[in-house]
């Protein structure tokens, strides 16, 4: 078997995972009843001992802060942006999906958890962040025209 790390981390952990996935055994696939070559991607958590330092261990409820209203000609359509941060330490929560429920509206965190989501129509949007396997509803944002929200998206990450 093969192994490839697609989004590696560095610091020996790329290996480590490779060598972990390589000694998996998965159940070979079949098509019309003859054993056939299959890809599956196998993401891999890294997570620091807890007891090296002190975390604050998460509250059972995600959060959003609203931090900042500017006003900016959009053309009546308006924008969000933010940061996306864990209850467990504050550390930014990287490649997670920030998006409108029902919509298209959306994107992914960058490395410092930070985000941004532009031509967003006026009105009241249910917000989901996806991330770790989890969705977190962060509730209601009510997007009026011409506005930049600046928010700040705190979230229990998983265990």
């Amino acid at each position: 078997m093969k192994a490839e790390v697609l989004k590696g981390i560095g610091a020996g952990c790329d290996e480590v995972a490779a060598s972990a996935v390589k000694k998996v055994k998965f159940t070979p696939g079949k098509q019309r009843g003859k054993a056939v070559n299959v890809q599956v991607t196998v993401p891999i958590l890294f997570k620091l001992d807890d007891t090296v330092s002190e975390i604050k261990k998460p509250k059972a409820k995600d959060e959003i802060l609203l931090k900042e209203t500017k006003d900016e000609s959009q053309n009546g359509l308006a924008k969000l942006s933010g940061k996306l941060i864990s209850q467990d330490g504050g550390l930014p929560v990287v490649a997670s999906s920030i998006y409108f429920e029902g919509t298209k509206l959306g994107c992914a965190t960058n490395e410092k958890g930070e985000f941004f989501i532009s031509k967003i129509p006026q009105g009241e949007y249910n917000l989901l962040v996806s991330s770790n396997s989890a969705t977190h509803n962060m509730g209601k944002i009510k997007m009026t025209p011409d506005k930049t929200e600046i928010v700040e998206l705190i979230i229990a990450t998983k265990e």
